[in-house]
């Protein structure tokens, strides 16, 4: 009864979990096929990959701003492009063109990652409960279920542009449960805490071993939340500048 009740909690963010789990593990089980389908040597889409990290630097920077402008459904909004940024993998031909479409894969995910984990950050704390380790377990599940299915798919015949399709439309149908209210007051308390520890956070570690409901513990939030405090509170976003 417990996991069914964390899953219950985690009803919202946990479908953006799943979802990143089906992009990538769509595109590591089509790497040879995407790989013929761009022409590309074995160094050349090595180079393409890691100039495609560059996009992810790019992740907390949106993540900020998709949720300072979206709210309540950036989640959402970021989810599905990029369910759709994937899809774009399975229609270019060109080594340049997939580097491009690559970097946009790369930074979608990570703005994603940022959001989905700072609203079970969030639903931590109205409930009381870990859920972290449960909605990363169903990214891992997920992963497996679907590089197993992408496989079969392969076998079958299936182009990576079909794959792509039959994800996005996976994701899409996902896309409605995922909006899930703010907590603002725990955003208020993380800025707090981040504003009051100073630039070096290894200060008010002592705190964190505080009892619940004290001072201490008010004052210093160590887990999850402080690692989203950006996303909430003026503190927050004057100290993470």
């Amino acid at each position: 009864m417990g996991y069914v009740r964390d899953m219950r909690a985690s009803r919202a963010p946990m479908p953006a979990f799943a979802a990143m789990g089906m992009v990538w593990a769509g595109i590591a089980a089509q790497l040879p096929a995407l790989k013929a389908q761009i022409g590309a040597s074995d160094a050349g889409l090595g180079l393409s990959f890691m100039l495609a990290n560059l996009g992810a630097l790019t992740a907390p920077w949106l993540a900020t701003r998709a949720d300072r402008a979206l709210g309540a459904r950036s989640l959402m909004v970021v989810t599905l492009l990029m369910g759709a940024v994937f899809l774009m993998v399975g229609l270019v031909s060109h080594l340049a063109s997939f580097t491009l479409v690559i970097a946009l894969a790369a930074a979608a995910p990570g703005t994603a990652d940022v959001l989905m984990n700072a609203r079970v950050s969030e639903i931590e704390a109205r409930a009381r409960r870990s859920l972290m380790a449960l909605n990363h377990a169903v990214y891992s599940l997920v992963y497996a279920a679907t590089a197993l299915a992408v496989g079969l798919a392969r076998e079958a015949g299936a182009g990576p542009l079909a794959v792509f399709a039959a994800i996005f439309a996976v994701i899409a149908l996902a896309v409605p449960v995922m909006r899930c209210r703010h907590d603002a007051a725990a955003g208020r308390r993380a800025g707090r805490a981040r504003s009051w520890c100073g630039s070096a956070g290894w200060w008010c570690w002592p705190r964190c071993s505080a009892r619940r409901g004290s001072r201490a513990d008010r004052r210093c939030i160590w887990n999850a939340r402080w690692a989203a405090a950006p996303l909430r509170g003026r503190p927050a976003r004057r100290s993470w500048a």
